[in-house]
């Protein structure tokens, strides 16, 4: 990735994307193993990785995934 982080900004702003946008150059990745830009990931309130590659913020079908995990999250309390 060759962008400055004030340009990745500026893509985020014109975008007007949703979530937690994070920043990281590739070798910040490699331990990842993460190739593929953009990435949605998904990570549970203890930080435990549940999906590597989750729906995109745009996705259709995101609300409904996070439903799920919400309520599967409640029947294990």
């Amino acid at each position: 990735m060759n962008e400055s982080i004030a340009d990745w900004e500026k893509e985020l702003q014109k975008r007007n994307l949703e979530g937690i946008p994070l920043f990281a150059d590739s070798h910040q990745m490699l331990p990842y193993k993460i190739i593929e830009i953009t990435r949605a990931i998904i990570i549970d309130k203890d930080f435990k990785l549940l999906m590597m590659k989750g729906p995109m913020p745009s996705s259709p079908g995101l609300q409904s995934y996070l439903n799920g995990l919400l309520k599967a999250n409640e029947q294990h309390l």
